[in-house]
């Protein structure tokens, strides 16, 4: 199989591992690093960086403007919701508006 490098790279057997019944699932992360793991490639490192594009900085600006209080600081982020489909894992709301005070 060639890679842009021209270096060819022999088909490997990758070994997918199975949690246990009872065992926990894979993170997201983890499932995604096992396509790097079959090229060999490791880290122990899981945190994502995220830097956001200018256009997305503007848009959250334009955004506390029009709803934050002005003078308010420091602003706190909640993130309320999981993936649609792992809604199970949603903190329920009230617990947020409790944190909040």
């Amino acid at each position: 199989m060639p890679l842009c490098s021209g270096r060819e790279l022999e088909p490997a057997a990758v070994e997918i591992h199975r949690p246990a019944t009872g065992a926990r699932e894979l993170a997201a992360v983890e499932e995604h690093l096992l396509l790097a793991a079959a090229l060999d490639v490791h880290t122990s490192d899981y945190r994502l960086a995220y830097a956001p594009l200018a256009s997305e900085l503007d848009a959250a600006r334009a955004w506390l403007t029009r709803h934050a209080r002005a003078g308010a600081a420091p602003l706190i982020g909640f993130q309320v919701s999981s993936f649609p489909t792992k809604a199970y894992r949603d903190w329920p709301l009230e617990h947020f508006t409790e944190l909040a005070g």
